[in-house]
């Protein structure tokens, strides 16, 4: 059984179907629920880590042995067979134009330190970076995160962190006095 815990839920429809809360934006869904949209998002869910993760031929592999400290990267999909990091109050840049598309694969986890911060730079939009963890996706207190995370086990968005962007995951969700907001999209793209 999934459960969704830790905010008011309303159910809108009785037994299985979508939940709304004054807490989130949207619809909260757990995808064991019987749910139309529950199966089919959990779905989606794989569909788009599988796509994410199945990029080839990846720009850059192994760039730094997976510490982001200070880089400033350009579009492209980047691979690593390890976990991935952005230190305590580091900074990582990604400089891209509307529509550039950033892709990142992780065999281990993703993980930025506390304070650290993901910059866009040059009209790139949230909507157009993505994070694909084999394992988990976790922020540190008071750091700023950046785009689509799409990760087979949890994902923790740390005390006082901003994510700019979309939680996708078959387990876990854990948001500690966060706030996540919809990914900046952009105008090429609507």
């Amino acid at each position: 059984m999934t459960y969704i815990t830790g905010f008011a839920l309303a159910s809108t429809a009785g037994a299985g179907s979508p939940s709304t809360s004054s807490q989130i934006e949207g619809m909260a869904y757990a995808p064991e629920t019987s749910g139309s949209a529950s199966p089919a998002a959990a779905l989606d869910m794989q569909t788009a880590y599988t796509n994410a993760m199945g990029q080839t031929p990846a720009d850059q592999v192994e760039l730094n042995g997976g510490k982001l400290d200070g880089l400033t990267l350009t579009k492209g999909t980047y691979k690593w067979s390890t976990a991935v990091v952005l230190g305590v109050g580091s900074t990582l840049t990604l400089n891209g134009a509307c529509g550039d598309v950033f892709i990142f694969q992780a065999a281990g986890a993703i993980s930025t330190g506390a304070n650290s911060k993901i910059v866009l730079t040059g009209g790139l939009k949230s909507n157009s970076v993505y994070w694909a963890g084999a394992t988990s996706f976790t922020t540190g207190a008071s750091s700023n995160a950046a785009g689509i995370i799409l990760t087979y086990t949890n994902v923790v968005i740390g005390t006082s962190a901003t994510l700019d962007g979309a939680i996708y995951t078959q387990t876990e969700v854990a948001l500690q006095k966060a706030t996540v907001t919809p990914p900046s999209v952009c105008p090429c793209l609507e």
